[in-house]
């Protein structure tokens, strides 16, 4: 710069590259200066902020009270939603994938953060399991998780409800599978290590549940064909209420539809399928169909005394016909719920319309976090939160209303993302005559929502603009 300076008959070029350098210099000497004034004055405030002083102390440890009082590292400390709206939804994740609704894909690589409390989780079910087999024939061939539901709780820290799946030596030669459940939590650092709740699953009685009329028998042939064989292998009872379509004036449909429901599931395909086939008469209302079966399951699950036998009470999950399930979901929704403690709202998948490869991705569908349709309680639970509201009429809300009974009846409400049940896209009416306001904008909502991705209607859109068919 100095030789810059002291040749001023320098060309042009020269003196735009003095100038340049003499900026850069300039700005440099500038940033340097206000770094170290930062530097000097945080140093200052962090040394007023640690000085000793009994007011100091004082609010010091009234924080320091108040986050062990948040970090709680006992299991009772559990924060409790009072609202749907409070309710945190779980990802549900394997040991390739995350499944989520908040992440910027459906479906994500697991992180590695994840695969370390996973593998910790395995070791735990190994031990456990080597401690439960009392032979010293059984060996564990093999050991692998099946599913979890992460579920991110504020007072505690990330928990972990998950299940395994192992085979011994002495079930190597059919390939049975057994399965373990385990409920842990990643806590707080400063929160010491607990051992784990390890438990194998014992399946309780188990009933599907859900309500049919004649205008779905196209809907209701695909669900059975899918799902049958199933509902036989989980040895569960399938439960079908039969109702009238809206604007019946009689039962003719009923008996329509029943004798369909007859010859589908009781023909030589689905044999061995435990079947029950209920007909409600009158105008069709999902609440006071699905009540009707729940009914009849707590008749049929009393002793002698005409009291609830738990032996007899059984997991129920409630199922709309245009669902498809897995075997391993199965599992999770008996596996899931407690009498008196728990119950389960799975997170579906729902499928976009005109989607024929049936897959869980961006371009098919989306995760139903606000559905909560689909339920797996136990009857006794169903009745004593006080069953679906009968006085609500058209679609919606009354599944709402059941979940927030459970919540008030303290009963913890699992919403986990599972990606063992899948939703079918089909038309929705939404009738303005028959349907409140708030019904009717929840309808809509939903009707739109599963049309397609942005490209799926902005092609729609363009089509129709040039028309092309």
């Amino acid at each position: 710069i100095i030789f810059f300076l002291k040749n001023p008959q320098l060309s042009f070029t020269a003196q735009r590259i003095m100038v340049a350098l003499r900026t850069v210099v300039t700005t440099s000497g500038f940033w340097v200066l206000c770094f170290l004034i930062y530097t000097l004055v945080d140093r200052q405030s962090h040394t007023n902020i640690t000085a000793p002083s009994e007011t100091v102390k004082d609010t010091h440890d009234g924080a320091k009270q108040f986050e062990d009082e948040q970090r709680d590292c006992t299991a009772k400390n559990v924060f409790q939603p009072t609202t749907p709206r409070d309710v945190i939804i779980s990802e549900g994740i394997d040991r390739e994938n995350i499944y989520s609704p908040f992440r910027y894909f459906v479906v994500s690589r697991i992180l590695a953060r994840n695969k370390q409390h996973l593998q910790l989780l395995t070791d735990s079910v190994d031990n456990a399991i080597k401690t439960h087999l009392s032979s010293e024939t059984d060996q564990i061939t093999e050991t692998k998780i099946s599913y979890c539901y992460m579920t991110p709780d504020p007072l505690r820290g990330l928990d972990y409800l998950c299940f395994f799946t192992y085979k011994s030596s002495r079930d190597a030669s059919d390939s049975s599978e057994l399965h373990w459940a385990i409920d842990s939590f990643a806590r707080f650092h400063d929160c010491p290590e607990q051992p784990h709740s390890v438990q194998r699953f014992t399946p309780p009685p188990f009933v599907i549940l859900l309500s049919v009329t004649h205008s779905r028998e196209e809907a209701f042939t695909k669900f059975v064909s899918y799902n049958a064989m199933l509902f036989a292998r989980a040895n569960a009872e399938l439960v079908i209420v039969v109702c009238r379509d809206q604007g019946d004036e009689d039962d003719n449909g009923i008996n329509t539809m029943a004798a369909v429901i007859e010859g589908l599931v009781k023909g030589p395909v689905h044999q061995g399928l435990k079947l029950r086939v209920l007909k409600q008469r009158g105008e069709y209302q999902r609440a006071a169909a699905l009540n009707f079966g729940i009914k009849d399951i707590q008749e049929r699950s009393k002793s002698s005394a005409n009291q609830v036998d738990e032996s007899r009470d059984p997991v129920v999950f409630v199922v709309d016909v245009d669902m498809l399930v897995t075997s391993d979901f199965l599992v999770r929704c008996q596996a899931v719920p407690v009498r008196g403690q728990k119950a389960f709202f799975p997170v579906l998948f729902s499928m976009f319309r005109d989607k024929k490869e049936l897959k869980i991705a961006d371009s098919h569908g989306e995760w139903r976090k606000y559905g909560y349709g689909m339920l797996c309680a136990f009857n006794s639970d169903l009745v004593n939160v006080g069953l679906y509201n009968e006085d609500i009429k058209g679609w919606g809300n009354e599944d709402v209303q059941l979940f927030t009974a459970f919540l008030k009846h303290d009963i913890e409400a699992l919403r986990g993302v599972d990606k063992g049940i899948l939703h079918l896209w089909h038309p929705k009416i939404c009738d303005k005559d028959l349907l409140n306001s708030d019904q009717y904008i929840k309808c809509l909502r939903s009707a739109s929502q599963y049309e397609g991705t942005k490209q799926d209607l902005g092609v729609k859109l363009l089509k129709q603009e040039l028309g092309i068919e």
